[in-house]
C-alpha cells in the first residue's frame, strides 16, 4: 500500500517566477496545480461566474455614462476631464463587452474536455488563458475607475469640498491598511533577524 496518495495536487516542479507572478491575479495556479478534471471544473464555473457578473457590470453603467454625456439638456456641466473620463470608460466598455462576450461564447456552453482542450496554448499550459480570461474584469475596472474619475470632476465643480474629503479619507483608509500590514511584516522580520543575531 503506498504511503502518499495517488491523486496528489503537488506538481513535480515549482511554478517558476513568470508563473507566480500571474498566479497572483488570475486562477493560473489552480489550474497548473489541478490534477483532476474536478479541480479544472471548479476553476471554470468560477470564471464562468465571474464572466456572468461582470459583462452585467461592465455595460450598462459604460453605456449610461456615454448617453448621459451626449444629452443636450444635461443639469450639470460636463468638463474637459469629465469627457476624457467617458470617454475612456466607453472604450473600455466596449472592449470589455468584445471579451466578455468571446469567452461567454467558447466557454459557457462547452463540455469541461473542450473547454480545457481550448484553454491550453502552445506549450500545453493555461499561462495565456489565466491572463486573457481575466480582461473582462479588468476593463470593468477601468470603466468603474473612469466613471468615479468623471463623477468627482463634475462634482468637483460643483462642491470640491464635498469631492475633497471622502477621497482623502478613503484613500488614507485604503493605502493604511497596505503600509499597516507592509510595517508590521517588516517589524517582525527585522525582529526576528535581530533576535537570531543575538
Amino acid at each position: 500500500m503506498p504511503l502518499l496518495p495517488l491523486h496528489s495536487t503537488i506538481r513535480s516542479h515549482p511554478l517558476s517566477a513568470t508563473e507566480r507572478v500571474v498566479a497572483n491575479f488570475t486562477d493560473y495556479q489552480e489550474i497548473a496545480l489541478a490534477m483532476l478534471s474536478s479541480d479544472v471544473a471548479i476553476v471554470l464555473a468560477r470564471l464562468r461566474g465571474e464572466w456572468g457578473a461582470v459583462g452585467k457590470i461592465v455595460c450598462f453603467p459604460g453605456v449610461n455614462a456615454t448617453v448621459f454625456s451626449m444629452s443636450r439638456d444635461s443639469d450639470f456641466h460636463l468638463n474637459h476631464n469629465a469627457y476624457n473620463s467617458i470617454m475612456i470608460s466607453s472604450i473600455a466598455t466596449g472592449f470589455g463587452v468584445i471579451f466578455n462576450g468571446w469567452y461567454i461564447l467558447r466557454y459557457q456552453w462547452a463540455n469541461l474536455h473542450t473547454c480545457q482542450y481550448r484553454a491550453r496554448d502552445l506549450y500545453g499550459s493555461y499561462l495565456a488563458f489565466s491572463i486573457c480570461a481575466r480582461l473582462p474584469l479588468f476593463f470593468a475596472i477601468i470603466t468603474s475607475s473612469a466613471l468615479v474619475a468623471a463623477i468627482a470632476s463634475i462634482m468637483l465643480d460643483i462642491w470640491p469640498t464635498l469631492v475633497f474629503v471622502p477621497c482623502t479619507i478613503f484613500a488614507v483608509i485604503f493605502v493604511g491598511q497596505y503600509v499597516a500590514f507592509y510595517g508590521y511584516s517588516i517589524f517582525t522580520i527585522t525582529s526576528d533577524f535581530y533576535s537570531v543575531l543575538q
